[in-house]
């Protein structure tokens, strides 16, 4: 039987074939993508054929993704890889567009990614829409006020994750995590140990510990620290400072305006160790609005038309009306701006107002209902400290 162009994988074979674009396309390690892609064995998995062989591919995470408050369905797409002599003839636009749709049937609402070429994702919808920031400290920048910490257990699981979702729900990008997604989280490896630790009065501090040879020196890579006081915060800080005998710097992603910066940084200085940007697409636009909170106690009505050429069922005139938290979507209204796909979810994560969408050529039209979508959209900045 004749298999579809694109799809999931057909077998082994067609998995280490993927396997090994991966591991060419990102200098990594052909043995360790493929048992890195037996954790999706359920589906995670798309590659694109020409005839009998898989010359594209991609992996994806089903999660969902914060955004005013409420749990929006989203599927991360990652290790997007194009056979490299067959790059620049439109294979990676053919599989791109197919995820898509295939995303949309799916009921999926919202598509982010980390972009290695951010122009291609650009001319598919996708645009930027939010941060991760590590920075680096040294430990003695870290205040020394102790609190009551303990080691975590299994028992904790639970308690891990009601503390991750009261503090990641209140702003916008943060995952709701899939368990692969946890999994590797907290993975430990004979090179990299990890530990977790309970700030009794509400938080918790993952990490692992990077030898830096020669010696016995190490740095401290924060895999997240969550607290949802003061109290809890200066205590995970202080556990962490605490190494400083052995430690030499200390890396964490935090929130664009984090408590525990103020905490931290020493002076005017910002110590960015690393910068990453993160795009969105919306990929079912009903499903967004539907899935996303809204600010309550306003009221708004607004007018505006997509123009959406990949997915010809969110194009169209809409209007979106707003009231006590909620909203509804229609087809049809006047006189609003056009949006482009990549303007929408620059808009949706609240990275950009309307004016600078207008700058980018991603919003154009009337500006009589700009004031309406920036008060509608207005959110705390965008960040994601998961990466995928």
């Amino acid at each position: 039987m004749k298999l579809p162009v694109y799809g999931a994988p057909d077998g082994n074979a067609e998995l280490r074939a993927y396997a090994a674009l991966a591991a060419e396309s990102y200098a990594g390690d052909r043995d360790a993508f493929e048992r890195r892609l037996s954790a999706f064995r359920d589906g995670g998995i798309r590659v694109l054929r020409r005839g009998s062989r898989c010359v594209a591919g991609a992996l994806h995470f089903d999660f969902a993704q914060y955004f005013g408050g409420k749990a929006v369905p989203a599927r991360g797409l990652a290790a997007v890889a194009v056979a490299p002599h067959l790059r620049g003839g439109g294979l990676a636009r053919e599989f791109l567009h197919s995820w898509l749709k295939e995303a949309c049937d799916d009921g999926v609402a919202l598509a982010p990614l980390y972009p290695a070429a951010q122009r291609l994702y650009r001319s598919l919808g996708w645009e930027l829409a939010g941060t991760r920031v590590t920075y680096q400290f040294r430990p003695a920048d870290l205040p020394a006020r102790h609190g009551k910490v303990r080691p975590a257990t299994d028992d904790d699981e639970a308690l891990i994750r009601d503390l991750h979702a009261r503090s990641r729900s209140v702003a916008n990008g943060p995952l709701k995590r899939c368990p692969e997604l946890w999994q590797r989280l907290r993975a430990s490896a004979p090179d990299l140990p990890a530990f977790a630790y309970i700030a009794e009065d509400g938080g918790y501090v993952l990490y692992a510990l990077r030898r830096e040879p020669p010696g016995v020196r190490f740095r401290i890579e924060v895999r997240e620290l969550v607290a949802l006081n003061r109290p809890a915060l200066h205590a995970l800080l202080a556990l962490l400072a605490g190494q400083r005998s052995v430690c030499s710097s200390i890396q964490m992603v935090l929130a664009p305006f984090d408590p525990a910066l103020p905490a931290i940084q020493p002076d005017h200085i910002c110590p960015v160790h690393e910068r990453l940007e993160w795009m969105l697409r919306v990929v079912n636009l009903s499903q967004a609005v539907q899935g996303r909170g809204w600010p309550h106690g306003m009221s708004a009505k607004v007018a505006f038309t997509l123009e959406d050429v990949m997915l010809p069922a969110n194009a169209g005139a809409w209007t979106l009306q707003l009231a006590r938290g909620r909203a509804s979507l229609k087809r049809g209204g006047r006189g609003g701006p056009r949006l482009e796909p990549g303007g929408l979810a620059a808009l949706y994560s609240s990275r950009s107002t309307p004016a600078e969408l207008r700058a980018l050529g991603l919003l154009s039209g009337p500006e009589s209902q700009d004031a309406a979508l920036a008060a509608v959209f207005a959110g705390p900045a965008p960040w994601m400290p998961d990466f995928f």
